[in-house]
């Protein structure tokens, strides 16, 4: 194949723009999924169950820790020399990719095994239903490795900022695999059914995207390398690989703490109660990584005054979509929760605030934390995110016997505002721009947003709301004053400019 010389002109505010759609369709499918299945699950598998079930759900994502996480360093090197390195370079490492995860397969089944036999007693769960947590947690860990399998060809996709050539075929497959696993439920098969069902998501999804790159990216292929090649590769991967490590470590081990120092029903009311700001910050932060991957170019062209430039104008559009979506949260989730589930099921009102607090930072510093990845310069922040883990899990061993889901909620809050500020300083070294502190964490925007969640949170003692259709509109009317406020007192001239003239380049 005979490579080009000139590479198209890339327009990456229309990349972001279909990315971010696309992640956010397939978000919307997930998070709709959930909303029609987590009350079934609630129903038929009970507190018990659909707790253990959200704990080794969370659990099984502790497999990437076997993996050396060779499609997540592409993903991260394509977005970074996709404009500077010629086609041979981009299949050599693609190639170098395929075979450092050929390599490492074995660890899937060693990391596997251990997570099984632990599932059931990190779970909480009594001994009479060890056998079907542990059958559960072994479909999931298949699922896992089929998913592994086919991620080079997702972080390729991703990696060429192409994530838009797929819109809508995953979300058509959640929805089918939410389908089919409301009737196993049905049937009664229970969690050992659900898991199945996620095998044949997990493969379905992998070879949807093996069909869009070959489609889509015509200079895929694999080629051989040298062997000098590969041991680099797994030599930066095995950074990525503690890095995923650490970043689960920090973000992923709540419900794991939670059933293991308290039990499965306190999960149970958990998973139920931070519902609603799930959905609503996986939106924000899906956003967010579809185009903080767009502006990682400019690390590779070495362009650090743009990237600070396309990193305030991500920054202020996450601010007014977290201040008003964390408000609602705070004004409507005990209302929300009623009339889901169940009132049991709700945590509580100080709860609630602490995690829309939780989310707020874990979204505010996902653009640093890209940058810093796609600098592929993380051996800092591995050990930052690690330090602040260990905060959170030191803190929770004290905190959660006492206070059970407020003391877990608490823990995990200082250990990311932690972290959070560490990624933001890691990003300030990096570029030398000492405004970045300013203008994330300490500018107008961000103290207006804090004092509306506060009163939000406040307010939401007074409200109580019975029916959907009463709850729609409230949260209608809510989001169009809470939109105005942050509007005209949170930001100032100069962002509401640069708001509409990135939507009007968009739209162009």
């Amino acid at each position: 194949m005979t490579e080009s010389n000139s590479k198209p002109i890339e327009n990456l505010r229309r990349s972001a723009f279909l990315n971010s759609l696309t992640g956010m369709i397939d978000y919307i499918s997930k998070i709709g999924v959930g909303f029609f299945l987590n009350p079934i699950m609630v129903a038929v598998l009970g507190p018990v169950y659909y707790g253990a079930w959200q704990v080794i759900s969370q659990l099984n994502s502790y497999m990437a820790t076997a993996d050396i996480r060779a499609a997540t360093s592409l993903k991260f090197i394509l977005s970074r020399d996709r404009s500077v390195s010629n086609e041979l370079e981009l299949k050599k490492s693609v190639s170098s990719a395929l075979y450092a995860n050929l390599i490492f397969i074995p660890f899937y089944l060693i990391i596997g095994l251990v997570i099984i036999w632990f599932a059931p007693i990190l779970a909480g769960v009594d001994k009479q239903y060890f056998n079907n947590v542990r059958i559960a947690s072994s479909l999931l860990v298949l699922s896992f490795i089929i998913t592994q399998f086919f991620f080079l060809f997702e972080s390729t996709l991703h990696g060429m900022n192409l994530s838009y050539k797929r819109i809508g075929i995953r979300a058509i497959i959640v929805i089918l695999g939410g389908i089919l696993t409301a009737v196993v439920l049905y049937l009664g098969f229970g969690i050992i059914g659900m898991a199945a069902i996620q095998i044949f998501i997990a493969t379905t999804i992998g070879l949807s995207f093996w069909w869009i790159v070959k489609k889509n990216i015509p200079w895929f292929e694999f080629v051989k390398v040298k062997k000098s090649n590969v041991v680099s590769f797994i030599r930066l991967s095995g950074w990525y690989m503690l890095l995923k490590f650490s970043d689960l470590f920090s973000q992923s081990i709540d419900m794991i703490l939670l059933g293991f120092l308290a039990g499965p029903k306190y999960v149970a009311a958990y998973a139920i109660s931070k519902y609603m700001m799930m959905a609503t910050s996986g939106i924000v932060r899906t956003v967010s990584n579809s185009t903080s991957i767009g502006i990682s170019k400019f690390i590779g062209e070495k362009k650090f005054e743009k990237l600070i430039e396309a990193r305030s104008q991500i920054v202020s559009i996450q601010w007014v979509l977290i201040i008003v979506g964390g408000s609602l949260v705070c004004l409507y989730n005990k209302s929300f929760v009623s009339i889901w589930t169940e009132d049991d099921l709700f945590s509580g009102q100080l709860e609630t605030f602490f995690i829309v607090m939780i989310s707020l930072v874990m979204v505010l510093y996902q653009v640093d934390s890209g940058i810093i990845n796609s600098s592929l310069n993380i051996k800092r922040k591995i050990l930052l995110t690690l330090l602040s883990a260990t905060i959170s899990v030191i803190l929770s061993f004290v905190l959660i016997p006492y206070f059970q889901t407020l003391g877990m909620l608490i823990s995990i809050f200082i250990g990311i505002l932690f972290l959070a500020f560490s990624n933001t300083f890691l990003v300030m070294r990096f570029t030398s721009n000492k405004s970045v502190f300013k203008n994330l964490y300490f500018s107008r925007l961000s103290l207006v947003g804090f004092i509306i969640i506060l009163l939000s949170s406040y307010l939401s003692l007074l409200i109580n709301v019975e029916t959907w259709l009463l709850l729609f509109i409230y949260t209608a009317v809510t989001s169009i004053i809470l939109i105005l406020l942050t509007w005209f007192f949170g930001m100032n001239n100069y962002q509401r400019v640069l708001i509409l003239n990135t939507l009007k380049k968009i739209k162009k």
